[in-house]
């Protein structure tokens, strides 16, 4: 029990990212989705979905399950696990030389279409599962993303997410109105909003978005 409310006590940390107006919305814990909101304003009932962004299963338990690492070195990797994860040696540089630190386990090096396949996966399990949701009428996906392959790169380097066909695919035919990803890029949080950018607490109106379009485009061109 107490492991669930520190999850949903994580989920409500990141819904309050957005809807944080407590004069305005009206929120209701629950499960498919994990939330329930009632916009005063409006007078519309809405659901909110919280997830992960993962590259997969092993990924999560690299990062989440303490004592993983040295598990897997005296035991071994699970077999489960064994064609994403890999022991690796670490070295460093001392004096212009590479001294022996030890071993760990990690994953291979990962691309973009590593992420970009994490993130359409992440989404299209999440639309599966909306068809049990007990309120499907209108809902939103929260996506933290807990990889970051954007952490070191530049934002122009977005124009190789944005250009997967596959990914846009994907967001055009989501059940979810709106998809808010969570990330970090260029060492700095920033929020990627996908679908109906026109409505919702961060809406912006054509000419805002023409602008912010016009300025993407730019960046993209540098690249």
């Amino acid at each position: 029990m107490e492991e669930i409310n520190v999850k949903k006590q994580n989920e409500y940390k990141v819904l309050s990212k957005i809807y944080n107006d407590s004069n305005r919305y009206i929120i209701k814990t629950c499960e498919q989705p994990d939330f329930i909101i009632f916009d005063t304003k409006t007078k519309n009932n809405f659901g909110v979905e919280i997830t992960d962004l993962y590259y997969s299963t092993s990924s999560a338990k690299l990062k989440n399950i303490p004592n993983f690492v040295g598990d897997c070195l005296k035991n071994g990797i699970p077999k489960k696990d064994q064609k994403r994860l890999s022991k690796q040696l670490i070295y460093v540089d001392i004096d212009n030389r590479w001294q022996y630190l030890g071993d760990t386990v990690g994953e291979k090096f990962k691309t973009i279409d590593d992420y970009t396949n994490a993130l359409i996966n992440t989404i299209t399990i999440k639309d599966k599962k909306m068809n049990k949701y007990h309120f499907n009428d209108y809902c939103e996906l929260f996506i933290q993303d807990k990889e970051n392959y954007f952490f070191f790169k530049e934002i122009k380097k977005l124009k190789e997410l944005y250009d997967n066909v596959n990914l846009n695919n994907c967001i055009k035919y989501s059940k979810f109105e709106r998809i808010y990803l969570f990330t970090v890029i260029n060492k700095h949080e920033v929020l990627l909003i996908f679908g109906n950018v026109e409505e919702g607490p961060l809406a912006v109106n054509e000419t805002k978005l023409k602008i912010h379009k016009d300025y993407m485009k730019s960046l993209f061109e540098e690249v």
